[in-house]
């Protein structure tokens, strides 16, 4: 699947079964596997809706401001998480 297949701007987002059209896969998983291989390489926001999921790429500062803060929050919290594991694993050392 090609990246240019995924909009610009959120008021321009694309539904996964028009993507998947458009890519020419018939097949979910496939499909998902291909977004994650994307997913490696560029920022691809998307967004559940009640219908289908919604992939866009965004082109406003204040909304990749607002990924990177989300980000970096997780990688804090992922970081915070391995330092408890390695000193519970410290302790069993013992």
């Amino acid at each position: 699947m090609n990246i240019e297949l995924i909009p610009y701007g959120k008021e321009n987002k694309i539904s996964r079964k028009s993507l998947m059209k458009l890519a020419n896969i018939q097949d979910k998983k496939v499909f998902d596997e291909r977004i994650i291989e994307l997913k490696k390489k560029y920022i691809i926001f998307s967004i559940l809706t009640a219908e289908d999921v919604m992939y866009w790429r965004s082109n406003n500062k204040e909304e990749l401001q607002e990924f990177i803060k989300k980000y970096q929050r997780r990688s804090y919290d992922n970081n915070r998480m391995i330092m408890l594991a390695y000193k519970e694993l410290e302790e069993m050392k013992k």
